[in-house]
């Protein structure tokens, strides 16, 4: 899940940390999670859900100033939706980035900006979906016949270099235009194998 290697943002603080609780109620439901960057620089943080059509992040998009605290108003649009344990999962993509004025959706959404205004590693940050009366406390954290696992699974670390998904992304965003798949390994003769 996450890449190997050293964590440096390492003074950024959630809350709640883990996991967020909805009720099973088909009316929306509103929680916040503040994030708290205590580094002496500033971090840019994109939020998404492993199911878009239930859940709205305000903001999606921000960034978060050195020493300062950012709530993410995270809305789930209606628990009917969900019947048999979902396992839903939020996520924030956060780079530090250099001082700048520009929107940070903007720079999301414009490879230039986050070339010349990221700095370091992107990271990554997990926070689990519990609904009231479905599912256990810490399914993340339990085998299949709901015990706890030894090893807890890890909520922040560095996002994965080669993420399919990024990929993903970019096509549907008009990113890419054409993609080469070798559909045969040469070897150094220049020959097929």
């Amino acid at each position: 899940m996450f890449a190997e290697g050293t964590i440096e943002l390492t003074s950024l603080v959630f809350n709640p940390e883990e996991s967020i609780r909805f009720d099973m109620d088909p009316r929306e439901q509103t929680v916040v999670v503040t994030m708290t960057n205590n580094h002496d620089f500033d971090v840019i943080s994109k939020w998404k859900s492993t199911r878009p059509s239930v859940y709205r992040f305000v903001p999606t998009y921000c960034v978060v100033r050195a020493n300062t605290a950012q709530n993410i108003v995270i809305r789930c649009r209606g628990a009917e939706m969900v019947r048999s344990g979902p396992r839903d999962r939020i996520s924030a993509t956060i780079s530090r980035i250099r001082p700048t004025t520009i929107d940070a959706k903007e720079i999301w959404k414009n490879s230039v900006h986050m070339r010349h205004l990221f700095e370091g590693r992107i990271h990554k940050k997990n926070i689990f979906v519990v609904y009231n009366g479905l599912e256990r406390d810490e399914w993340w954290n339990r085998d299949m016949q709901g015990n706890m696992e030894q090893r807890r699974q890890p909520t922040f670390g560095l996002a994965e270099e080669d993420d399919f998904s990024g990929i993903e992304a970019a096509f549907r965003n008009g990113g890419l235009m054409h993609v080469l798949i070798p559909l045969e390994r040469n070897n150094e003769e220049g020959e097929g194998i």
